[in-house]
């Protein structure tokens, strides 16, 4: 019976006529265009630090984040690039060096300035390899709106080529957004 009884009651709060002023307010805002959506190009970011700079890539290209590992330094490296190889896994991947690619002196361990955080070794990929460089602190995933990037300044990194896509504000920090293909090419180019 008291079953039968609230079906009733719900039936009767479903089926009551519609306020007039509840009618009209709706049809009125039916009746407006659809708002334009802004422009937005967010992406997920993986932030980490090289000395005391701050860089960022697409998190899609991250294959690893691991804990610093050991680098096997090779006889007769080519280039500057080149620190060796690492154990990943149980698979041997090149290391190389994002400071010495992008023209960043490598922080003194023994200057009052540097950070206490762990260093990490991180591996990328593309289509085809997977590469890891070491970093001096990572600190995580953010999604980011691109459209608000800025351009990077000519002078920004001594580099002869630029693979920066541009500068981010994001935690009161300036992170310089790495073009994950111009990095690719130029990995590909120096290393094999």
């Amino acid at each position: 019976m008291d079953v039968e009884r609230n079906k009733d009651s719900i039936n009767k709060l479903f089926d009551r006529p519609l306020d007039a002023n509840y009618l009209h307010e709706w049809a009125k805002l039916l009746a407006q265009p659809p708002e334009q959506l802004q422009d937005v190009k967010e992406t997920a970011l993986v932030f980490f630090r090289l000395s005391e700079e701050w860089f960022a890539l697409p998190a899609l290209v991250f294959s690893e984040i691991a804990s610093d590992r050991v680098i096997n330094q090779l006889p007769y490296r080519l280039n500057s690039i080149t620190l060796g190889v690492v154990n990943l896994r149980g698979q041997i991947r090149t290391c190389f060096s994002l400071h010495a690619l992008l023209n960043i002196k490598p922080q003194d361990i023994t200057s009052k300035n540097s950070s206490k955080k762990y260093p990490r070794l991180v591996a990328i990929k593309d289509d085809k390899d997977i590469w890891t460089f070491p970093v001096d602190e990572v600190e995580g995933v953010y999604l980011c709106d691109l459209s608000m990037m800025t351009n990077v300044p000519v002078n920004i990194l001594n580099s002869k080529e630029n693979y920066l896509k541009g500068i981010i504000k994001e935690r009161d920090k300036k992170i310089y957004v790495i073009e994950e293909e111009i990095l690719f090419l130029g990995l590909r180019r120096k290393l094999k």
